[in-house]
């Protein structure tokens, strides 16, 4: 079950922090691209770096951002899904069982659960609340957020999101969560898209 809460809470304030960058005035536009959209949509190839790994666990699958939900469905090379709510995770695995953690059950996800409802709501003096944000700009952007909350940290030491332009419209392209130096896990962003709901086969994910 710790393991579980863990990988929960990185994939949780990964998702969520791709939804918002909060620091500078120059920035808002990259903000309100990002928040312009209720529901992103897109692919991913993940690469998990470990000091007890001789090499990096890859995957792949599918990703949805929007305002109030979170989902990582991974497609290669096991069939599994992890969907996020600030109330709950549902958590399906290969063989098909769920497993649901609900956020009063852990003060651990309810701490995480309440980081992410101060990124969903666009303010970026509730954002500093919990992260310490720095980040870098040209034609490139870098954003870095590091967690104040000691509880946070435990588990995450740092998430740096890169991204791009197109014209004056904020892309995202590549996400880091490093749990330390050594160990951390690389999602490239590919294929984005947008959308206004999400279907019926992307609801039932997140019914418990």
């Amino acid at each position: 079950m710790k393991s579980f809460i863990k990988h929960a809470l990185c994939l949780l304030i990964l998702g969520v922090s791709a939804t918002v960058f909060a620091q500078e005035k120059p920035l808002d536009k990259i903000l309100t691209s990002i928040t312009s959209h209720k529901i992103t949509t897109g692919d991913f190839n993940q690469e998990k770096y470990s000091s007890a790994l001789k090499k990096p666990l890859k995957s792949s699958g599918t990703f949805i951002f929007s305002q109030d939900k979170i989902l990582w469905r991974t497609l290669k090379p096991m069939k599994t899904s992890m969907a996020v709510t600030p109330e709950y995770i549902i958590q399906t695995a290969a063989s098909g069982k769920r497993s649901v953690i609900e956020s009063s059950s852990s003060e651990l996800f309810g701490t995480v659960a309440s980081a992410m409802t101060s990124i969903f709501s666009g303010d970026s003096s509730l954002v500093e609340n919990y992260f310490n944000v720095s980040v870098s700009e040209g034609k490139e952007w870098v954003v870095t957020l590091e967690p104040k909350d000691a509880t946070i940290s435990s588990s995450l030491k740092q998430i740096i999101i890169e991204g791009d332009y197109a014209g004056t419209k904020a892309q995202l392209k590549t996400l880091v969560i490093k749990q330390s130096d050594t160990d951390y896990t690389k999602y490239n962003l590919k294929n984005i898209k947008y959308k206004e709901t999400l279907s019926n086969e992307d609801q039932a994910y997140f019914i418990k």
